[in-house]
């Protein structure tokens, strides 16, 4: 027998699919399934909206968790969506609030998506505010579960010289070129993991350099 006592509850998510912060795949199914849970007043639940993205890549975990093995590289997550018998969600679920309003800032609709590459990150999202009858008191209320992001939300904003230069610093050309493909801001520009292999960085953002194999960074303050 085992002496080992789980003393936090972080403890029991360690390498779970739901400390999954952030994930990039290619969206293959958006399914609509009978939950197999009770509401607490034994109910069934609400069906649920199983999402499936293949091909996909970890970006990021919550709270530094260490991460999970995506089998067959497939990513799975669920939503509640409506009673079983009802076609439409209600507005403020947050299969609407959130996944649905997310894929429409992008001009698109969840449907839309699947074939395509898409990063999906957790997130809490606003859904409704309730007013108590007695006391006027009103209290807002949230729900958090994976929206789809503009994958180049993060180059927009970021200074990517700087951000490439983190990612390579020590490293040989083959995985600098890995961490390149594996950050959201520099994963689709095909030509600095072009370069980044061939070991020609420093063409592109200055103040790289390779010495013995390995990418080598200057220091800012360098003559």
């Amino acid at each position: 027998m085992s002496d080992y006592i789980s003393m936090t509850t972080k403890d029991v998510s360690k390498g779970k699919f739901a400390s999954i912060g952030k994930v990039e795949g290619e969206l293959a199914s958006l399914t609509r399934v009978k939950s197999t849970f009770k509401n607490a007043d034994g109910s069934p639940a609400n069906d649920q909206i199983e999402l499936k993205a293949r091909n996909a890549i970890i970006l990021g975990m919550l709270d530094g968790e260490p991460e999970p093995d995506l089998r067959d590289d497939v990513f799975t997550c669920w939503f509640s969506y409506a009673p079983s018998g009802k076609d439409k969600a209600g507005p403020n679920t947050f299969w609407i609030k959130g996944l649905v309003a997310s894929a429409e800032k992008l001009g698109k609709t969840p449907a839309d998506l699947i074939g395509s590459r898409v990063v999906l990150e957790k997130r809490e999202v606003y859904l409704f505010t309730s007013e108590d009858k007695t006391t006027g008191e009103k209290e807002d209320h949230s729900g958090t579960n994976y929206i789809f992001v503009d994958p180049n939300e993060e180059a927009n904003t970021a200074d990517v010289g700087a951000k490439v230069k983190e990612l390579v610093a020590g490293k040989t050309p083959t995985a600098a070129m890995r961490e390149l493909m594996l950050s959201t801001i520099t994963n689709r520009n095909e030509e600095l993991k072009a370069a980044a292999r061939d070991g020609t960085l420093g063409t592109l953002v200055p103040g790289i350099s390779i010495v013995d194999g390995l990418y080598v960074v200057e220091s800012a303050d360098a003559d």
